[in-house]
């Protein structure tokens, strides 16, 4: 079948879907450039799980997150949020963080803290928190939770 015997109107809808597929494109291409150039204007921190921030408070988050450098000012693109939220989750008073940057190019972080159930005191004259999933806890220089002690003596 030659160009010649394809009717017009199938031609002219051929013409179309081609013009649609490079619209497309270019417009997918736009909208990453644009993407890729957005900066991180704000970081909004929200600690849940321990009642009034008990052992970890926004200061320590800020001070985890900008360990590898400054993330306010920085392109969004930049910013690898998977390594950020395994960094936080390496603290121990941290059960799980999640990090994403919202329609204002604000960084939110969600921590959920670890709630300690008891304290164990062992011969040793040494001292930590166990939470309920049986996790060791450091003590914590900011408050002491009233928890019931438990003693190797």
């Amino acid at each position: 079948m030659s160009f010649k015997n394809i009717p017009w109107k199938k031609r002219i809808i051929q013409t179309l879907w081609i013009l649609f597929g490079i619209g497309a494109t270019v417009l997918f291409g736009a909208a990453i450039t644009k993407k890729s150039q957005k900066i991180c204007t704000a970081i909004q921190i929200e600690i849940v799980g321990a009642e009034q921030h008990m052992f970890l408070d926004e200061q320590d988050i800020l001070s985890l997150i900008n360990t590898n450098g400054k993330v306010i000012g920085s392109p969004t693109t930049k910013t690898n949020l998977r390594n950020l939220e395994n960094l936080l989750e390496a603290n121990s008073w941290i059960d799980h963080a999640e990090l994403y940057f919202d329609n204002h190019q604000a960084l939110q972080v969600h921590i959920q803290e670890r709630q300690p159930v008891a304290r164990v005191f062992h011969i040793g004259g040494g001292s930590f928190y166990v939470d309920s999933t049986g996790m060791r806890l450091p003590l914590s220089e900011k408050i002491s939770a009233k928890v019931p002690v438990f003693t190797n003596f």
